[in-house]
């Protein structure tokens, strides 16, 4: 089947070009609908990897937070809205090479590593072309039927939401009345602390993020309590038990050395934030505390369904409506895909930048 690709080819360079696909058993043809654009395809697009990353992965189509539906597959109905999983595991993509997931890896073969951390891993955006295309050929177990009641807008936040869900189902409660700090003010952060609040029954007295503007704190305030790091110090005694770093960017440094700093003995401390740079930390204060570092990168197949479903409640959609900014870009062209890119570095706007895929 022929479809039609948008690729970036260089830094600030979308092309389009023509892919053709074989018909291969187990896998879809999927439409791309509606995808939204991430803080990493920001970085290709802007040429912000390093140089050796770009030369390695370009050119490549971009975007893969997004849904679509279904034009010809063995398992699905026609017209029916999937969301399209990004993280491909060895063993579903090249099952010839990897016949089982034992044979793939040790994240494969042992369940609770989780095979997002697959080494033989195929990721959409990464290496792997993405969502800008008018048909994508996508392995049905990584197609995720999206519940009547869960609106587009909404499901599209399901490949976010499932990276906060991995580590939030890690959480470590010792405590009743433990405390759980997320440190960051943005989409990542925003909606790590709403899956923390809805999958984890956070109250609010038990859930504090911390930022550095009050506009963004601002939308967290109905179900965490804020704090402005630099407007006030966070009170000497509160102390956190689990620490959700969602920073990322130049100031990981900065965030994480804080989060070390106000952990309490023994605490877990899960990193979401992205860095193109070596970060410095305080080894001396992780080892007196005895503190446990943990990276959380995408997230599985499996815990897509397990989103979708807390998607349905009204409650969970109001609140994962305020990360969608209200301009929607139609993309149907190399240029209006340049023009929503360009949108996305020119403003920084707090929240995610859809585009309606009509690729043909």
């Amino acid at each position: 089947m022929r479809s039609k690709i948008i690729r970036l080819v260089k830094p600030y360079k979308f092309e389009e070009q023509i892919r053709v696909y074989k018909k291969k058993k187990g896998w879809s043809y999927v439409k791309p609908t509606l995808g939204s654009i991430c803080a990493a395809d920001m970085r290709y697009y802007t040429g912000k990897r390093r140089p050796e990353a770009l030369k390695q992965k370009l050119p490549m189509a971009l975007l893969h937070e997004g849904i679509g539906r279904i034009v010809e597959s063995e398992t699905l109905k026609k017209d029916t809205r999937v969301v399209i999983v990004p993280n491909i595991p060895g063993y579903i993509h090249s099952p010839e090479k990897f016949p089982s997931p034992e044979k793939c890896c040790r994240a494969c073969r042992h369940g609770e590593i989780g095979e997002n951390h697959c080494e033989n891993i195929h990721f959409l955006s990464s290496g792997y072309d993405g969502l800008t295309q008018s048909i994508i050929q996508h392995p049905d177990p990584c197609l995720i039927q999206i519940p009547d009641d869960v609106p587009d807008e909404i499901a599209v936040l399901s490949e976010l939401s499932t990276v906060a869900y991995t580590g939030a189902k890690k959480l470590k409660l010792l405590d009743k009345n433990e405390k759980i700090a997320v440190f960051g003010d943005g989409p990542v952060g925003y909606i790590v602390a709403v899956v923390l609040s809805f999958t984890k029954t956070i109250k609010r007295h038990n859930l504090y993020v911390v930022g550095t503007d009050d506009e963004k704190l601002k939308k967290f305030g109905d179900f965490a309590h804020t704090i402005n790091i630099r407007k006030r110090a966070i009170p000497s005694n509160l102390r956190f038990g689990n620490l959700f770093e969602c920073v990322g960017g130049i100031y990981s440094e900065e965030a994480i050395n804080t989060i070390i700093d106000v952990a309490e003995p023994g605490a877990w401390i899960y990193l979401l934030g992205v860095s193109e740079l070596f970060v410095p930390v305080n080894t001396r204060d992780i080892l007196e505390k005895g503190l446990r570092l943990i990276g959380i990168s995408r997230s599985s197949r499996f815990e897509y369904p397990i989103i979708l479903e807390y998607m349905r409640e009204p409650e969970m959609q109001r609140l994962l409506k305020r990360v969608i900014i209200n301009r929607f870009f139609r993309i149907r062209s190399a240029k209006e895909l340049t023009e929503a890119f360009d949108f996305a570095a020119a403003h920084r706007v707090w929240g995610k930048i859809y585009v309606r895929l009509e690729i043909s």
